[in-house]
């Protein structure tokens, strides 16, 4: 005897509201990411709010007719992105930044692929994205070969580097 699917829907719905939910979150976005999103006509989320996108707020609901934890994530201006920290008695992050730099050669001999897809090309570039995260400081790099150094430029919204140049941007 099997049992179908949603029979026990007051159980799961009983572990749903057992979950913990992740504290709700906000960040400032980089000034690069504030000028395109201006520039490509995006406004503050908030009903009736025109104001420049500056801040990203984010928080996890319960959700007991899809019976799972969902997310809301909203771009919002400066006045839209304060009232929500302090709404939810948190801080807003401050903005990322993004380095690019030339692997020295120790680096080359000991780098693994380009983390872009399914490329495996030896990597030249290392991308490092650092930001704060409810006050603790926390980085992620990226491995890029020659030919994907351009994408991962665009998809950070910075300058790509050039092949061969070497240093930090």
């Amino acid at each position: 005897m099997t049992t179908e699917p949603g029979l026990n829907r007051d159980a799961e719905l009983a572990a749903l509201k057992r979950e913990p939910l992740p504290r709700p979150h906000a960040w400032r976005i980089r000034q690069t990411e504030v000028e395109r999103l201006a520039a490509r006509g995006d406004r503050c989320e908030t009903r009736r709010c025109h104001g420049v996108i500056v801040a990203v707020t984010r928080r996890w609901w319960r959700s007991t007719e899809a019976a799972r934890v969902l997310l809301a994530e909203h771009l919002v201006c400066e006045q839209h992105g304060t009232e929500f920290a302090e709404r939810h008695h948190i801080g807003v992050d401050p903005p990322g930044e993004v380095t690019v730099r030339h692997l020295d050669a120790a680096e080359l001999a000991e780098a693994d692929g380009c983390d872009w897809q399914a490329c495996r090309t030896v990597a030249a570039w290392v991308f490092t994205e650092s930001y704060t995260t409810r006050g603790e400081p926390d980085s992620d790099a990226y491995l890029s070969c020659d030919r994907h150094a351009a994408a991962f430029a665009d998809r950070f919204h910075i300058d790509a580097p050039e092949a061969g140049e070497g240093g930090a941007r």
